[in-house]
């Protein structure tokens, strides 16, 4: 049997060269890391937006608990001064 031009010329249609293989395993692999990167980004936007939450919920119970402090701050100081008055009464009695 002999190979004639023409069968190899068909076997390089068939089979793809050594660079072509190449190429196609680039394009592979740069969109295969397009998406993943992609996806990174949808994750990070997410996440970022988490945060975010995170945060206003965080200051809203900062202002809560400053309120809060403020409050039993000013009842302490009248309860204080209430049983002060007491006091000088109970003395006077």
């Amino acid at each position: 049997m002999v190979i004639t031009d023409r069968d190899i010329q068909k076997l390089k249609e068939v089979f793809p060269t050594k660079d072509d293989v190449r190429s196609i395993v680039k394009m592979e692999v740069r969109t295969i890391v397009r998406e993943e990167l992609e996806e990174l980004h949808t994750k990070v936007d997410l996440i970022d937006g988490k945060v975010d939450q995170v945060e206003e919920t965080l200051e809203e119970h900062t202002r809560d608990l400053n309120t809060i402090k403020n409050d039993v701050k000013t009842n302490l100081e009248k309860r204080m001064k209430l049983e002060v008055r007491v006091n000088q009464l109970e003395a006077k009695i």
